[in-house]
């Protein structure tokens, strides 16, 4: 009996977190050779997106924000205050919701600080179509667009 090939373990793993009332899926995403990773739209409930991190057994880097709804980011700014880690994204025409963040949280029952400067320069993101009209993606300083 020949034993199967050995699978590689993933490249990239991720775990989804629903949060805030509307139960909005933040993800962390990680390097399964590094253990660095992201979080993408923590719009809220950040003992909840700490307590994945934390299982998981990652170092988060950065957070990433497809775009500035509350509950996409909600949770951005402290959660970068709390890791000092910068905040990328979204694009700049989403500009106007982050900096309501305050005012549309408790419209919804979300904590959140507006975020009126960012460690992530608006330069790396651009616009991306996708099935919502406020999506983003990022590029690589020096990285050919296209690729």
């Amino acid at each position: 009996m020949t034993n199967p090939p050995l699978r590689a373990a993933p490249p990239l793993r991720a775990a989804i977190v629903p949060v805030t009332p509307i139960q909005q899926n933040c993800t962390i995403i990680w390097c399964t050779a590094t253990m660095k990773a992201a979080v993408i739209d923590p719009g809220g409930d950040l003992p909840q997106i700490m307590a994945a991190v934390e299982q998981a057994g990652v170092t988060v880097e950065k957070i990433l924000l497809t775009h500035g709804h509350i509950d996409h980011a909600g949770g951005a700014k402290r959660l970068s205050n709390d890791l000092g880690v910068p905040i990328e994204g979204p694009h700049e025409a989403d500009r106007f919701w982050l900096q309501r963040l305050d005012q549309d949280g408790p419209k919804y029952g979300i904590s959140g600080g507006s975020i009126s400067s960012r460690t992530g320069g608006w330069s790396r993101v651009i616009r991306c179509r996708s099935a919502t009209s406020c999506s983003m993606c990022t590029r690589r300083p020096g990285t050919p667009r296209g690729t």
